[in-house]
């Protein structure tokens, strides 16, 4: 996927974004469905990890994407359960955290890129290069900070 070099953007939610069932083709469907209910999305690289917290034998494509939106939090949140659930995660299965899934889209943190610090510190390890190369790329600019643990990155 493309990505787009942002200056000025106002403010918005970096969101961490996975899938382990088909997830190459399921990776561009959630930018397909990210970019149809946010208009144009900042996007990562994707990269490869082992899952962390089930017991899988189906790799991750994990990725992050900033939406510029002014929704409150709830409202982005239902948005993205929404892709979820249109991408065949059930939500209401009891084990749904430890399942593998088409699409998990979480939020990470609110961006106000006038100001606001990301703490890249507080995000998991399968999530901390991409989303250190979203804020890398936000105003003000930031160095991007080489990946933790074990992570392949597509280029």
């Amino acid at each position: 996927p493309s990505r787009r070099y942002a200056v000025g953007l106002p403010q918005g939610y970096l969101l961490g974004i996975g899938s382990n069932i088909d997830p190459q083709r399921n990776a561009l469907r959630i930018v397909d469905c990210l970019r149809q209910r946010f208009g144009e999305i900042v996007l990562s690289g994707f990269h490869e990890t082992a899952p962390v917290g089930m017991d899988s034998d189906h790799r991750f494509i994990n990725f992050c994407a900033f939406a510029q939106t002014s929704l409150d939090t709830g409202a982005c949140k239902e948005a993205c359960i929404a892709i979820e659930v249109e991408l065949g995660r059930d939500r209401t299965h009891p084990f749904r955290k430890t399942r593998d899934r088409a699409a998990d889209i979480d939020l990470l943190t609110f961006i106000d890129v006038h100001g606001h610090q990301v703490q890249l510190e507080l995000i998991a390890d399968y999530l901390f290069q991409p989303a250190a190369e979203i804020v890398a790329i936000l105003p003000p600019r930031r160095a991007i900070i080489a990946a933790r643990g074990c992570v392949r990155t597509f280029t």
